[in-house]
């Protein structure tokens, strides 16, 4: 080998290794998604904002939900938006996780691609939680079975 091609060389390797790196996206903590939170929510009240994107077909839908009941569910990418009314045993199931909540982990978000990325806020008590997370740091995130539950409700708002 000439010393000639080494320079090239060196730039192929670089090449190879920089691509096998997932994308860089910045998943530092934001603001809520709306300013519809109001600056205090009276005790025993709760509001929570989830915002998914990502996955293999590249989803962006948002859900705010309330202790009044109301659903919003918006899907972004086809321009749809949904509002309904949860039932009872759907806002109590919803009520028992998020009173569950004392703390959320913040922790770097591991890279994954084709993965959904959740960031989630909630407002209860005049206490203020947000984390993003993916489906690789979701388990174990104190949320998981909340969002679960929320995306399962989009999906079916946005269904019908």
């Amino acid at each position: 080998m000439k010393i000639v091609h080494l320079p090239y060389v060196y730039l192929f390797i670089a090449v190879l290794l920089t691509s096998c790196v997932g994308p860089q996206v910045d998943y530092s903590p934001t603001a809520p998604p709306t300013s519809d939170f109001p600056e205090q929510i009276p005790d025993q009240s709760w509001q929570v904002n989830l915002i998914v994107t990502g996955g293999f077909d590249g989803i962006q839908r948002s859900m705010e939900l309330s202790s009044n009941g109301e659903l919003l569910v918006r899907d972004d990418r086809a321009g749809k938006q949904v509002e309904r009314s949860l039932t009872s045993s759907e806002l109590a199931k919803i009520s028992s996780l998020v009173s569950g909540i004392t703390q959320l982990k913040n922790e770097i978000v591991p890279p994954c691609a084709d993965c959904f990325v959740y960031q989630v806020f909630i407002r209860r008590d005049n206490s203020y939680f947000s984390t993003i997370l993916n489906d690789v740091n979701l388990e174990g995130s104190g949320v998981s079975e909340l969002i679960d539950l929320l995306m399962g409700m989009g999906r079916d708002a946005l269904a019908n």
